[in-house]
């Protein structure tokens, strides 16, 4: 029987066409060496030719496939299959690079104490071009929901992920008590902006603040960090 890997990346994919075989390249191109890791695709019952275009791939991908039911649910049947002591969501759209696992993986190693490490990352914009961004420490409203490495354990203990429109944001709150944060200020993790982003729309990102707003109050949201959107939507509450 061979052993189980260290890290699980878990990609759900719901009519990725486009991008997915950039994002599986750019996952099979790591440095960590292949027996170490695993890479699983969950493919939330895309109708598209997302699964033609990632068959060649082959063995190196572990395919699951649901029926449609959405994000949250597609990211929760990743971590009930993920094997790896450590977790890690990179969406179907987005690019990593080389030394994304590597770096990660040896971050956590060193500091037992960490339930998660932060690396900084890049985003792909509309016309082309690449704007580095820097992860602001402490404000849980400036971490990506992918390119993370998570103990798996720790996610699991939290409660994986719940259906809420900010779901990152909710995971890391409830993270808080499962240990540390950690940074790693590297760009290695390429968040690529298109107009079918699930965050492009104002209108939903509002209600989502509402949302997030109604499941965890006012008062512990500040003390998580700041975002402008979020204090609008809190001041329009209170006023």
């Amino acid at each position: 029987m061979s052993r189980a890997p260290r890290v699980s990346v878990v990609m759900a994919a719901y009519n990725a066409e486009a991008f997915i075989e950039a994002a599986i390249e750019s996952a099979l191109a790591q440095t960590l060496p292949a027996d170490v890791w695993e890479l699983l695709v969950v493919d939330d019952g895309s109708t598209d030719g997302t699964r033609a275009r990632a068959a060649r791939f082959g063995e190196p991908v572990r395919w699951i496939e649901q029926a449609h039911a959405g994000l949250v649910p597609a990211c929760n049947r990743g971590l009930r299959e993920a094997r790896g002591e450590f977790f890690a969501r990179l969406d179907a759209d987005d690019v990593v690079d080389p030394r994304w696992l590597e770096r990660c993986l040896a971050a956590l190693e060193k500091h037992p104490g960490w339930a998660c490490v932060l690396p900084d990352h890049v985003q792909w914009n509309v016309d082309g071009s690449k704007t580095p961004r820097r992860t602001e420490e402490g404000n849980v409203f400036d971490f990506l929901a992918c390119g993370t490495l998570f103990r798996t354990a720790a996610v699991r203990a939290a409660g994986g992920f719940r259906p809420l429109y900010w779901e990152e944001v909710d995971l890391y709150l409830r993270l808080q008590a499962r240990g540390d944060f950690g940074y790693l200020h590297e760009g290695l993790y390429t968040y690529r902006r298109h107009a079918d982003n699930m965050t492009a729309s104002a209108a939903r990102r509002k209600d989502g603040w509402r949302e997030l707003a109604a499941a965890w109050g006012a008062p512990a949201l500040r003390a998580a960090g700041r975002s402008d959107e979020l204090e609008a939507v809190l001041n329009a509450e209170e006023s």
